[in-house]
């Protein structure tokens, strides 16, 4: 009889361990697919990169492309589009804008997101709407 107990609280804690694992695991995978530094992050990255693109950029043109800004945003030789390096957590579409000017931020009006179909910048506090 003791023998008995003592296989079904091993079966029991075997099977408990199991199914937790199983859920932690899928907690782990969906943290990892929303991680990021988010709209602000990637408009304050942005501005950083375009802020330092002009400092050295003050004679020429001052609309940078998406590819000026990429030697600011990253060192590694390996990343060929600022898209391996701002990552959008939803739908969102980043506009670089002139010097002078905010990046900004888009949802489409679709969005299922509370700013949908509304164009968004930093602030010195916080993200901005602007209204269209």
């Amino acid at each position: 009889m003791k023998k008995i107990k003592i296989a079904v609280r091993i079966i029991f804690w075997i099977v408990f361990l199991t199914v937790s694992g199983y859920y932690l695991i899928k907690s782990q995978e969906r943290a990892k697919a929303f991680s990021g530094p988010g709209i602000r992050g990637n408009l304050f990255q942005l501005e950083e990169a375009k802020a330092q693109w002009y400092a050295g950029h003050k004679n020429g043109t001052e609309w940078p492309t998406r590819n000026d800004l990429l030697p600011y945003l990253t060192s590694s030789p390996k990343i060929h589009s600022i898209d391996e390096v701002i990552h959008p957590r939803g739908t969102e579409i980043y506009i670089i804008n002139k010097i002078g000017s905010p990046v900004l931020a888009y949802y489409p009006q679709n969005h299922e997101r509370i700013y949908g179909g509304q164009l968004i910048c930093l602030n010195s506090n916080d993200l901005k709407l602007i209204v269209p």
